[in-house]
This record gives C-alpha cells, structure tokens and sequence, in this order.
C-alpha cells in the first residue's frame, strides 16, 4: 500500500504524499485528494481495528506464512526421500496453491519448484515412481 501521509518529527504536521511522492502541507492539496484521504480513512476506520491491533495481525501472519513455508518444505524431503512421484505431485500442487492464495512469495515458491520438479519430477536420477 502507497503511504498518503507523512509525519516528519512527532511534534510536526502531518504532511499529504501525492502520487508523485511530493510532500504537500494540508492547505496546498486539491479537494480530489482531501476526498482520497478522507476515502481511505474511512477504509481504515471501518476495519474497527486499532494501530496496535494491525500490527499484532501482521505479525501473526507473518508467523503463520512461515510455518506453511516449514511444512511445505518438509513435505517436499519426504516426498522425494519415499521416492514417490504423485506425493511429490502433490506437495507441488499445494506450494503453487500457496503462491496463488499469498501464503507464499515468488521467490518461496520459486525454491520449492527446484526442488520439487528439477531435483525431483525431471530428474531421472531421484528414481521416482
């Protein structure tokens, strides 16, 4: 998400961030974007969330997308050490399942796809069946 707002100092004004990253004081912006400011607050206002508490979930996210990332790659050594060509078909599938739905980032699943299917399902020598 592109920041709206700046605060330079605790004790200084909050500062509007236009599109082009230009530091704006609150007299020098255009009715379109006190509209966009007061959009996104309400946006904001409507989650019923306090600053803390989105920290606290971001953490947690953070936290849970970590151990889908342990278990997938768990999953990946045991499929390729039984030597078993569709649970090695199948920890593919649910790391590309976990990219699609963001649990995952393109570099995570990029590292699983090279182990999964150039170590494993395109390699001759990992003797899956």
């Amino acid at each position: 998400m592109q920041r709206m707002t700046s605060k330079l100092h605790d004790f200084a004004p909050v500062l509007y961030v236009n599109k082009e990253g230009k530091h704006l004081t609150p007299a020098e912006i255009s009715v379109g974007q006190t509209r966009e400011v007061l959009q996104r607050l309400c946006e904001y206002e409507e989650t019923g969330l306090l600053p803390d508490e989105i920290l606290e979930l971001k953490k947690s996210r953070r936290i849970i997308m970590s151990d889908i990332l342990e278990k997938l790659h768990r999953e990946a050594r045991y499929a390729l050490n039984s030597h078993s060509l569709n649970l090695t078909y199948q920890t593919y599938g649910k790391a590309e399942m976990a990219y699609k739905l963001k649990a995952i980032t393109w570099d995570e699943f990029s590292e699983l796809n090279t182990i999964l299917v150039r170590n494993g399902i395109n390699n001759p020598s990992a003797q899956l069946s």
